[in-house]
């Protein structure tokens, strides 16, 4: 439920916006809106593919490799002896291998709905 509202929420904050920004810019109201709805939905987009991307745990992978890269060369092997957080073994504890964030949805559904309505209206419309 919280998911849906937060959408919704996103969505109207798009077109609150875009309106607005549309209504003060001299030209055609409706291409600056379709201009500035798509720049604010593109944000939104990469903000939840980023959430997306860090919370499935692309990045323990990351830090696990260059751990596991830092004991081949001899000071990395005397370093890791005293580094608590350095067992190669698996993810530690200290980052988890799953994150959830309730606004990564939101902005995924938000930010590619507008970016898709927007290509669509803007080819169709003035091409």
């Amino acid at each position: 439920m919280k998911k849906g509202v937060l959408s919704v929420s996103f969505i109207g904050f798009i077109i609150i916006i875009s309106s607005a920004s549309a209504w003060f810019k001299k030209g055609d109201f409706f291409l600056q809106f379709l201009n500035t709805s798509f720049s604010i939905s593109l944000i939104l987009f990469i903000i939840g593919a980023g959430l997306f991307v860090f919370e499935r745990g692309f990045f323990n992978g990351v830090i696990y490799g260059v751990k596991s890269l830092r004991k081949t060369t001899e000071k990395g092997k005397f370093v890791s002896k005293f580094d608590q957080l350095d067992d190669t073994n698996g993810i530690s504890k200290d980052l988890p291998k799953k994150r959830s964030y309730i606004i990564t949805f939101p902005l995924l559904l938000s930010g590619s709905l507008f970016i898709i309505i927007d290509t669509v209206l803007a080819y169709s419309l003035f091409s």
